[in-house]
């Protein structure tokens, strides 16, 4: 019988009470995870619970927002104790709305193509990389998927996004809706 493994991988606490005792400390550094639920089961408060707690420690967060404006978003989250809204007057976190962004990036349309998700992906990376961002929020990677009709390019844009923003040393979650 083999002794259990010693192996063990940089974490990035998430802050969040019980979620780190349950990922053995946190989401590996650079990792991209998904937290899937139905409607007002908390995903985006934890989302968002996540990137305080960052901001808390003093690194640089960034939710992007695809489901609500985030003028809708800020004031949803504002009931909890854990937000401070100063976080993101002073840039610590910033919030983007993914409607400016397609708007900005010439995308107001129903589907996106290769091209479209490339622009998309490169957006992303580029304020990422701007900003110094190490942990990221996209609420949510359903909608977004909404506009990729093929589900090889939903697997091609899933998979160059979490490879792109692991090489930028960014932990994301990326929040899905299930019905």
């Amino acid at each position: 019988m083999q002794a259990a493994s010693t192996y063990s991988r940089d974490r990035c606490v998430t802050g969040i009470h019980g979620l780190d005792e349950i990922l053995r400390g946190g989401i590996p550094y650079g990792s991209t995870v998904l937290a899937s639920g139905t409607c007002g089961s908390g995903k985006t408060t934890l989302g968002m619970e996540f990137l305080v707690r960052g901001a808390l420690a003093g690194e640089a967060c960034a939710h992007f927002t695809a489901t609500e404006p985030s003028v809708k978003l800020l004031e949803n989250i504002r009931q909890y104790a854990f937000f401070d809204m100063n976080m993101v007057d002073t840039g610590l976190i910033n919030v983007f709305d993914m409607d400016v962004l397609y708007s900005w990036l010439g995308l107001d349309k129903s589907t996106f193509d290769l091209d479209d998700v490339h622009a998309l992906i490169k957006s992303i990376t580029d304020i990422v990389n701007t900003i110094g961002v190490t942990r990221l929020v996209i609420d949510s990677v359903t909608t977004l998927c909404y506009k990729i009709k093929s589900e090889q390019l939903i697997r091609d844009f899933l998979f160059t996004l979490g490879k792109k923003l692991a090489t930028l040393g960014c932990t994301t979650i990326l929040i899905s809706e299930i019905t």
